[in-house]
């Protein structure tokens, strides 16, 4: 008998539980490393504007979070590439199987539309009401005024890099990983939506319990609901990544509200 061979009555083994956290540092790796990202480009830029004597330098850093989104967005997709071709993989495939006849996903893309609209938006608001007693309370202090050519660089960078980014992270390379490594289809969901509803604490991370929380749980619904009609519908993948690029041209345009006066 090896060292491995333990009997398998007793439970899970020691060796067993080693062997498998590998596998579980695999899977989370790259949201922390997403996250770890977010901060340096934060830090970085706050030290930029701590330099020019800005006096408040993290806020300010934080509220042009949107403009070095597109650096962390691109950084994410070299690891996720690196690590598929790692695992002689594509990047390709993380975006799921080859899709159905359009016709068959066209329902089911119709319903995660008409669901999705909603979940991204009230929670939002109905948290901004409950912790500060205004909806638009988290919105105003996420974002300041940029140069006007920036701002239309970011509305082509926005949508493309974070339709890249976030869902094959998280709905094509996360959720399917746990769920081989055994777990249940309903937890695998509920980890990777939590995973990927908690990384907006970090785009941006200001000094603030109650900007925290709110970033944290805004989108929480909207994750669960993509992760169950992934887990549901793997096809739809690539659809819900181009959805999920041309909603968060919204943030371009919050910007650009507050950078070009209107009227």
């Amino acid at each position: 008998m090896t060292g491995l061979e333990l009997p398998r009555d007793r439970g899970e083994t020691q060796p067993a539980i080693r062997t498998r956290l590998p596998a579980w540092t695999a899977v989370f790796g790259l949201p922390l490393a997403r996250v770890a990202l977010a901060a340096a480009a934060q830090l970085g830029l706050a030290l930029a504007f701590a330099a020019a004597a800005n006096p408040a330098p993290w806020r300010w850093a934080g509220a042009w979070w949107v403009a070095w989104l597109v650096p962390v967005n691109v950084a994410t997709l070299a690891l996720l590439a690196r690590r598929q071709r790692a695992g002689g993989e594509r990047f390709g495939q993380l975006f799921g199987p080859p899709s159905q006849p359009p016709r068959r996903d066209l329902p089911w893309y119709v319903l995660a539309l008409v669901v999705s609209v909603p979940l991204g938006v009230l929670p939002n608001l109905l948290l901004g009401r409950l912790l500060w007693g205004s909806a638009f309370a988290g919105t105003t202090s996420s974002f300041a005024a940029m140069p006007s050519g920036l701002v239309w660089l970011l509305a082509a960078l926005v949508p493309l890099t974070q339709g890249l980014a976030e869902p094959p992270l998280y709905l094509g390379y996360v959720l399917p990983r746990l769920r081989r490594l055994g777990v249940h289809r309903g937890r695998a969901i509920a980890i990777t939506a939590a995973a990927m509803s908690l990384q907006n604490v970090f785009f941006p991370w200001l000094w603030d319990w109650r900007f925290a929380l709110w970033r944290a749980l805004m989108f929480l619904p909207l994750c669960l609901w993509l992760g169950w009609l992934v887990a549901r519908r793997p096809s739809l993948l690539p659809y819900l990544a181009v959805a999920h690029g041309v909603m968060n041209l919204s943030l371009v345009f919050l910007v650009l509200r507050v950078s070009i006066p209107l009227g």
